[in-house]
């Protein structure tokens, strides 16, 4: 059988996520950075913790469920395909997982794989702003590494590239938001 390494690096807290709140006006909503967020969305057993250690394991859980249900598809390791795919996924007013899509990803094949293994997160409690519960929106670099792969995760090279991706989601993300399509 072969092995495949998934590394993953949850970044919404600093750099990629964005929440919209939802005005008490049906048809208008205005979006707010992550970071303003009163509460942040809760993973279902993190609530014990105070709002600190709340994030760390929401990313810890996030993480580990994605890690369990990752499948790699067959003909995607028999090509020895690798790389990263960034999965943007929302927790909504209701705390459901919704609006899963990739923004970036090396092969269709992975893309796929990793959006199916964000689908499994649960249901969560929401994030709040000012007393109203508002939409989180969260990216996820999800690293996959086939067997065959020669990718080196520690090396300098990689890191650059690494680097290079995330400034390119974030301007995608700015642009798109300054077009009104959810970012």
């Amino acid at each position: 059988m072969k092995k495949i390494l998934l590394t993953f690096l949850l970044i919404p807290f600093l750099l990629c996520a964005q929440e919209t709140i939802e005005t008490r006006q049906s048809d208008s909503s205005e979006e707010i950075n992550f970071i303003n967020a009163t509460i942040k969305p809760i993973f279902p057993g993190c609530e014990i913790y105070d709002s600190v250690e709340q994030s760390k394991c929401f990313g810890q859980r996030v993480t580990q469920t994605i890690v369990d249900n990752f499948v790699m598809p067959k003909e995607a390791a028999d090509k020895g395909l690798s790389g990263r795919v960034f999965i943007s996924f929302i927790v909504d007013t209701l705390g459901n997982i919704t609006d899963i899509h990739a923004l970036t990803g090396p092969h269709e094949l992975l893309i796929k794989a990793a959006e199916d293994a964000v689908t499994a997160l649960p249901k969560m409690t929401p994030g709040v702003y000012e007393g109203n519960k508002v939409r989180v929106r969260f990216i996820v670099p999800i690293n996959i590494k086939g067997e065959n792969s020669t990718q080196d995760s520690n090396s300098k090279k990689y890191k650059r590239k690494y680097k290079k991706e995330l400034k390119a989601v974030q301007k995608k993300m700015k642009k798109e938001a300054k077009q009104g399509k959810g970012f």
